[in-house]
């Protein structure tokens, strides 16, 4: 199954997901990836998916919106090292084997975010 599926899955309200921060997007692109069970992933696929699925996944509005807001996810997570791109084929990437399991990396994108905030406060 396509990782569109798990990501309509994964997400709480698609609504919501086009307000998320990068590393929100992040963390639910990467349960995602985790559910999916596909052992590489392709951001170009991801995307295409969103818009042209047969029957449509997301209305109108959401699909037109969505590519951005995840592929800006996507890249927070290639900047954490959790998706990597594989060295034989930049076009796929594979989940980063830093870290040992999905909750650790689940902790990661959590922790970024709280980070972000606390930064905001002192601002």
């Amino acid at each position: 199954m396509d990782l569109v599926y798990y990501l309509r899955d994964a997400a709480p309200d698609l609504a919501d997901l086009l307000l998320m921060e990068a590393e929100e997007v992040g963390g639910i692109l990467l349960a995602a990836c985790h559910r999916s069970g596909h052992a590489q992933f392709s951001r170009h696929n991801l995307l295409l998916n969103v818009q042209s699925n047969t029957p449509p996944i997301f209305d109108d509005d959401t699909a037109r919106h969505l590519p951005a807001v995840l592929a800006e996810g996507w890249a927070w997570l290639e900047r954490e090292c959790l998706l990597i791109a594989k060295p034989n084929d930049p076009n796929w990437q594979f989940l980063g084997s830093g870290l040992v399991d999905h909750s650790q990396k689940m902790t990661v994108a959590a922790r970024a975010i709280a980070e972000k905030k606390a930064v905001g406060q002192r601002s």
